[in-house]
């Protein structure tokens, strides 16, 4: 986490490409974008933003304050290993067994 926020200009330079690249399709294109993705989509600006602040340690569903990279693994590895998580993640996934 350390190095992805050390690189967090590189890496969204890398990411931002997909915004244009006509293979992707976007569930929502906007009015104005064309077939080519020419111009950009608001829903690429938008999932681009949700990363930036995300490298920048703010996850926006537990508040706007930034977290330590410590804090934000811990919360990540919470996450990962939450039995709800978990039991929506994979459909064969059976608590009783």
């Amino acid at each position: 986490m350390k190095e992805l926020r050390s690189h967090r200009e590189t890496l969204l330079n890398v990411l931002s490409t997909m915004r244009h690249d006509p293979l992707v399709e976007w569930h929502r294109r906007n009015a104005s974008e064309d077939v080519a993705g020419g111009k950009e989509s608001e829903e690429a600006n938008s999932e681009i933003e949700k990363i930036d602040s995300k490298l920048q340690g703010v996850n926006l569903l537990r508040g706007p304050q930034a977290h330590s990279v410590e804090a934000q693994v811990q919360q990540l590895i919470s996450d990962a290993t939450n039995i709800n998580h978990l039991s929506q993640m994979y459909i064969w996934w059976m608590p009783w067994c």
